[in-house]
């Protein structure tokens, strides 16, 4: 999981003790290739290609904006090599370096079959394009490939030329008060009728390491409570269920194009069966049980 995204807003501040953290123990966690532990990234890369191919937002050509890209640009290189024209990673500190990049492709490397089927691509082009200079500098090998990273990215000077916003697993990691400045920030740079694509992971993370608790355990506990739970910062969560982020981007003027749902196996009768804190007791049952959302939401046409 990562919390890990460009504001570019003061009250964010407040914010990165914790976040920083965060990313101490993800360093320590994920520290090499072969560290990159996230199960879901690479097949997350090919959901945000899959899915804005069939809603008319091939990537080929286009200039995409990664929020929260973290140490390791494993999505972002994935995207490049579909044959997105720019890819811009940013986010609240500057944590990626000439490491973290070749240990991204080191990672797509060893996948470079798999990415050579689905993406229609030589084996050897793939190789290509992952193969990075001995002696090559981070921005210099980012440039030569399309890429750019920009901490802090600036949005209310920036060009509003970006065609695709994107993020996997990051939203449900900030502050509910903050996702606003987030997206209303993104707003600012989409071109007309652009695309936000964010992959949500809506279930209690401590599930992640302990299978004995239910996905949506974390809505048994008010709000103090759960504060209080989450001395380990990989659990943080915000909580906010898949109707409240549809509301965030309605909200800010986007047209909801696709949503993508899944449900946990036993979180509809853990909902309907266990005693639920405000305001989650009072949210229909098919709501709560959600645990994962990838939402995609269109600007209005220019």
């Amino acid at each position: 999981m990562m919390w890990q995204v460009q504001v570019a807003k003061n009250t964010l501040k407040t914010f990165l003790p914790f976040q920083n953290r965060l990313r101490q123990l993800k360093r320590g966690m994920f520290g090499r290739s072969d560290g990159i532990l996230e199960s879901n990234v690479y097949s997350g890369g090919f959901d945000q290609i899959e899915l804005l191919r069939e809603n008319g937002a091939d990537v080929r050509g286009r200039t995409v904006l990664e929020v929260g890209c973290g140490w390791y640009p494993v999505i972002p290189l994935m995207l490049a090599l579909a044959g997105a024209r720019r890819v811009i990673m940013t986010d609240v500190d500057r944590l990626m370096d000439m490491d973290g990049l070749r240990a991204a492709a080191d990672f797509l490397r060893a996948r470079k079959d798999d990415l050579a089927r689905r993406l229609e691509l030589p084996p050897e082009e793939i190789t290509r394009f992952l193969d990075l200079a001995p002696d090559g500098t981070f921005e210099a090998e980012l440039a030569s490939r399309g890429m750019a990273y920009i901490v802090p990215f600036d949005y209310d000077r920036a060009s509003r030329d970006i065609d695709i916003i994107f993020s996997h697993t990051v939203f449900e990691h900030i502050p509910r008060e903050i996702l606003e400045d987030v997206v209303g920030d993104g707003c600012k740079v989409l071109k007309p009728g652009g695309i936000m694509s964010h992959g949500i992971d809506h279930s209690d993370h401590r599930s992640h390491r302990d299978p004995s608790l239910n996905k949506i355990d974390f809505l048994r506990f008010s709000a103090p409570v759960w504060k209080m739970l989450c001395l380990n910062p990989h659990d943080y969560t915000n909580r906010l269920r898949h109707s409240h982020y549809v509301d965030l981007f309605q909200r800010h003027g986007l047209e909801i194009v696709q949503e993508r749902t899944f449900q946990g196996e036993s979180c509809v009768s853990f909902a309907q069966t266990r005693s639920l804190a405000p305001p989650f007791d009072s949210l229909p049952v098919d709501d709560v049980a959600k645990v994962w959302s990838h939402i995609l939401a269109r600007t209005e046409p220019g």
